[in-house]
C-alpha cells in the first residue's frame, strides 16, 4: 500500500473520531440543558405552590396592620378621655382644697 493511502486512511480516521466527540459533546449539551429545563419547572411548580400561603401571609399582615391602626386610634382616644378627665379631676381638687381654704380661714380653732 502507498505511504499517501495510510495518510489518508489516517485522516478519515481522524475525521470520524472528531466527528462522534463534536457530536457526542453536542448530545452531553441537550441533556444538561433538558435537566436544566426539568429542574427549572420544578422550582416553578414549587414557588407557584407557594404563591397561595404568601398572598395568605400578606393578607395576614395587613389585617394586623389595620388592626395596629385601630388599637392606635382607641388608644389615642383612650388618652384624650385621661386627659380630659384629670383635667376635670384637677379642676374639682381645686375647688375642694380652695374650699377647705375658706373653712380653714373662718374657723376660729383652725388659726
Amino acid at each position: 500500500m502507498e505511504p499517501w493511502m495510510w495518510w489518508l486512511i489516517a485522516a478519515v480516521v481522524l475525521i470520524v473520531i472528531a466527528a462522534v466527540l463534536l457530536a457526542q459533546q453536542a448530545k452531553a449539551r441537550r441533556e444538561a440543558q433538558e435537566r436544566a429545563r426539568r429542574a427549572a419547572g420544578r422550582l416553578r411548580e414549587e414557588a407557584s405552590a407557594g404563591e397561595s400561603t404568601a398572598e395568605e401571609r400578606e393578607a395576614q399582615a395587613r389585617r394586623a396592620q389595620r388592626e395596629a391602626e385601630e388599637a392606635r386610634a382607641e388608644a389615642d382616644r383612650l388618652e384624650e378621655r385621661a386627659r380630659a378627665a384629670t383635667g376635670e379631676a384637677r379642676t374639682h381638687r381645686d375647688a375642694v382644697t380652695e374650699t377647705y381654704q375658706k373653712a380653714d380661714e373662718i374657723d376660729p380653732d383652725a388659726r
